[in-house]
């Protein structure tokens, strides 16, 4: 068992914050081994993971900034069109989720 089976042992859903996105599309030298794993158990849904909108809005700011339309179009494609990988909208309930989720635990908003 290697240590990533053994890290998500048990989960059944994985959240994603918006650094193993980038990460994984840009093939960061250092995790690139660990998020490619990562996300091709994703797409076999073992786990399935979920991420929030505002993931797509952090992607997307270096790369227009950059005139990147490849990167932005990749970040486009993985987020919106990805099996087993849910965008979460963000509307009132979920806002005061988070809320929830930042008093308790003092998360930044986009975080929680």
């Amino acid at each position: 068992m290697t240590a990533l089976d053994r890290a998500l042992d048990g989960v059944t859903k994985l959240g994603l914050d918006t650094p193993p996105l980038i990460y994984y599309v840009e093939a960061h030298p250092r995790y690139d081994t660990v998020v490619t794993d990562v996300f091709q158990r994703i797409s076999l849904a073992t786990p399935p993971a979920v991420t929030s909108v505002i993931s797509l809005t952090e992607v997307l700011i270096r790369r227009i900034r950059l005139g990147n339309e490849r990167l932005r179009m990749e970040y486009r494609d993985l987020l919106l069109h990805s099996e087993n990988l849910d965008v979460v909208r963000i509307d009132a309930g979920l806002a005061e989720q988070a809320a929830d989720l930042r008093a308790h635990y003092n998360l930044r908003t986009p975080d929680a």
